[in-house]
């Protein structure tokens, strides 16, 4: 009696691109505090840093490494407005 073949499995695998390949990165674009509109976000900006206050800092209920979360508010402007910069984390470290 001959035994059933083995089945292959074949798995896709992630292609990585070559060198040849790899995705230009573009050059950013930088926009002043007036061109910033109401729920857009990806923006790069040059401004200056006035003032910052810790709004909250406490540990994520439910999580057994207790990891903290850390907000804080900055006022940063540049020579045409100024705005509240919210930060999370990492981001408001100075």
């Amino acid at each position: 009696m001959a035994s059933p073949a083995p089945r292959q499995q074949h798995q896709q695998k992630a292609k990585l691109p070559s060198p040849q390949q790899h995705q230009q990165l573009r050059k950013p674009v930088f926009v002043t505090v007036d061109q910033l509109l109401p729920g857009t976000f990806g923006h790069n900006l040059v401004v200056k840093v006035v003032s910052t206050k810790l709004v909250m800092q406490r540990a994520r209920p439910g999580l057994s490494n207790a990891r903290q979360v850390r907000i804080s508010e900055s006022v940063v402007g540049d020579q045409t407005g100024v705005i509240v910069f919210t930060a999370r984390n990492e981001q408001g470290k100075s």
